[in-house]
């Protein structure tokens, strides 16, 4: 898998934690297609195969719509934690 992630020079889509688990397993199934007895390994072309077949969940309005509620959030924590050190000083 690392040399997969690798070798796409970092241009993976947003792919949840269940999508690259079916990656990888359809990947290996491409290995067992190739040769059901011998297949020894999963290889990168296995991977680019079982990529080409998969669409991620993950569009980029959602993407944008998870960062913008982390800055949200880290826009409530600063002055959540302004205010506390304000509190605090006697």
């Amino acid at each position: 898998m690392a040399q997969f992630c690798w070798s796409s020079r970092g241009h993976l889509p947003p792919y949840v934690g269940a999508e690259l688990a079916g990656l990888c397993r359809e990947a290996a199934i491409a290995a067992l297609r190739e040769d059901l007895v011998a297949a020894a390994e999963v290889a990168n072309r296995h991977f680019q195969a079982a990529r080409a077949a998969m669409r991620a969940a993950l569009t980029s309005q959602v993407l944008a719509q998870y960062e913008k509620w982390q800055r949200d959030r880290q826009g409530r924590r600063a002055v959540h934690n302004e205010a506390g050190d304000a509190g605090s000083t006697a």
